[in-house]
């Protein structure tokens, strides 16, 4: 990654965007596929079903009142579901909004755990891709954060998949 490579900020957090993501730019910052994926059908996506009062609560609770994800650097979370959705953020560059993935990873409990970053939102892809949609998913699958150095000094974050 080079040093013009493109980064927001959001909550004292830098999220560096990838180099993929900086080949595809339109004007002065990139549009990158996730902005497609979530407007394609709707505006977010989110693995449960909130068919009723209960489910519904939970959802809001967890999407609105998030962790961040670097309290769980190095520990596990038991992943129920997965709520994506997109905000906009400040670039810290150029002090331009820009739109960016927010992925909530809720687990067991209900607990959301929030993620502003194009590395994580490409993850959750990977993850879903290979374990499919959480809502068919016998039971809650464990993965463990783990942070990633970026070479302009910065930190993402990664899922590791655990076998139980």
């Amino acid at each position: 990654m080079s040093d013009m490579t493109p980064a927001i900020q959001q909550d004292d957090e830098i999220f560096a965007l990838s180099e993929l993501d900086s080949q595809t730019r339109s004007g002065s910052f990139a549009v990158t596929d996730f902005r497609a994926d979530l407007t394609s059908k709707s505006a977010s996506y989110c693995s449960m079903t909130a068919a009723d009062q209960r489910t519904k609560v939970s959802l809001f609770n967890a999407t609105g009142s998030p962790k961040k994800i670097k309290e769980m650097i190095n520990k596990r979370i038991r992943l129920a579901h997965i709520y994506i959705d997109g905000i906009w953020v400040t670039d810290q560059k150029t002090g331009e909004k820009i739109y960016a993935p927010r992925v909530i990873l809720i687990d067991d409990k209900a607990q959301g755990y929030q993620s502003v970053s194009v590395g994580m939102y490409e993850c959750v892809k990977r993850l879903l891709q290979t374990f499919g949609d959480p809502e068919e998913w016998t039971k809650p699958l464990t993965v463990e954060v783990v942070p990633i150095a970026l070479q302009n000094g910065g930190t993402t974050y990664n899922l590791q998949a655990i076998f139980e």
